[in-house]
Formats: structure tokens, sequence, C-alpha cells
């Protein structure tokens, strides 16, 4: 078996899934390799050298040293019950993640899948959901990529629970175009009456998962549809966060942080 593989890569030398650079083996390369989670909800944009700081109870939006909400959360509490994230959605991580969106690789979805479904006890506690489902793409895009990432994710996130997961719990009911490229209030306009469920969900608590949250449109359609079907509650969780829509807290650096 060893010599087969041996041969095949010797005709076919494997390549870095992220940039095509020629391995030996594998499919990302030293340089691409997804950075693992540790410290992550530190900010980018923030320096390393700072102490940590507090974030939100709900979403985990970072928050000045006191305080339990976001200044976006305590304006508009969202539909979801909390949202949590492995990684914020630059370097690395997000290389990946576009690739295998873009240039579909399952292989790689998955390997970012499993590394984000071994963060998730440390971001939750207690796993007391019922069900486990994930955002849909159009039938477009599922048609095209072949797989649906969030759905691999929730599958992950079933092994490791052994929660039941409901792939096709949630549906597109409309044509729209992709979110991607849009700004916020297109993707509002873009998500409404966007999302139905096919199933009913009276009285159980749902985990939505997706790979990215954005500005959170998607996540609130998809949520608006769970608690029309019933659901007491829902949680999302994400592979990775963008910043983009953050209001980052004023930080004063003091001699003693540099």
């Amino acid at each position: 078996m060893n010599f087969i593989s041996d041969a095949i890569n010797l005709l076919l030398p494997p390549s870095c899934t992220v940039c095509g650079y020629p391995l030996r083996r594998g499919f990302l390369c030293s340089l691409c390799q997804v950075d693992a989670p540790e410290g992550s909800y530190r900010l980018s944009s923030l320096p390393k050298r700072l102490i940590d700081i507090n974030f939100c109870r709900i979403c985990a939006a970072p928050l000045p040293v006191s305080g339990k909400l976001c200044q976006q959360c305590r304006l508009a509490q969202p539909a979801f019950n909390s949202l949590r994230h492995v990684w914020w959605y630059t370097g690395n991580i997000r290389d990946a993640i576009v690739v295998a969106k873009f240039n579909p690789s399952l292989k790689l979805t998955r390997h970012i899948s499993r590394l984000a479904a071994e963060y998730l006890p440390r971001l939750y506690k207690n796993f007391y959901w019922d069900l486990i489902t994930c955002v849909p793409p159009s039938a477009k895009t599922h048609t095209k990529r072949g797989f649906n990432q969030s759905a691999v994710l929730a599958k992950e996130i079933s092994k490791l629970t052994g929660i039941k997961p409901a792939y096709r719990a949630l549906k597109r009911c409309k044509r729209n175009p992709p979110q991607v490229g849009l700004d916020a209030h297109k993707r509002k306009h873009n998500m409404k009456n966007a999302i139905i469920c096919r199933v009913n969900l009276s009285g159980l608590k749902i985990l939505l998962v997706d790979d990215v949250f954005t500005t959170g449109e998607t996540a609130s359609a998809c949520t608006k549809a769970l608690i029309s079907a019933g659901a007491a509650c829902t949680d999302i969780f994400t592979i990775a966060r963008s910043e983009n829509n953050l209001i980052i807290p004023r930080i004063t650096v003091t001699k003693a942080a540099l």
C-alpha cells in the first residue's frame, strides 16, 4: 500500500492546497498551516503585548475593562442566545477558508472543521443542545462546490458531542445573490425572508453552525427561522469571525504593557 502511495506521489507530487508549494507529503505547507486557536479572541488589530480584555457574554466582542454586553448587543439584543468563534477571520485561517470554499477542497474543509470542533469544549462548559443544524447554501452554490462547508462542521461537532445533526432543517427559499462583497445594508436586505425551517423544533435547544460570521445577517435570518419553528433557544458557533463590524473599545496602553 505504501509502495502505491509513494509511486503516486512520485508521478503526481502533492502540493499545498492553499499556495500550491510542492510538498513531500500532506496538503498544507509550513507557511500555510492553520495556527492553533490559543488566545484567538485577542483581536489581531490590537497589540499582542496588551493584557487580556473582557468579552461580551452574548457575542464575544471585545469590551472595555468593565461591562457584560457590547454596545451592539445593548442597543439591539440578538435573537440568538450566544455567539462563539474559534479564530478571527484573518491570516492563515482566512486564506484556508477562502480556498476551501472557492477552490473547493473537502479535505481542507474537514481539517479546519475538525480543529474548530475540538475547541468547542473550551467555549461552552455544557453541551445542552438537543440538535445541531447548519446554515444552508443556495442550490447553485451547493451544486458548484459539491458540499456544504457548514454541514461538514456540524458533522464534526456531532461526532464530538454525540448530539444529533439535522443538516437540512433550514432551507433558502429565495434565489438571492451571495453575501460576499455586499455591504451591511445590502446583506440585511438580501437575507430578508430568505430562510425557512422545514422541521418542528418545539421546545428544542439548537446549536447553529457556520464557517464565518461577518455582519450576522445570515445567522439572524436562520435564528428567526428556527424560533418560528418552535426552538426554545439558539446558540451560534462559527469557525471564524470578521473584525470588520466590531466596535473596538478604547484601551490605554500603559508603560507596563509595553
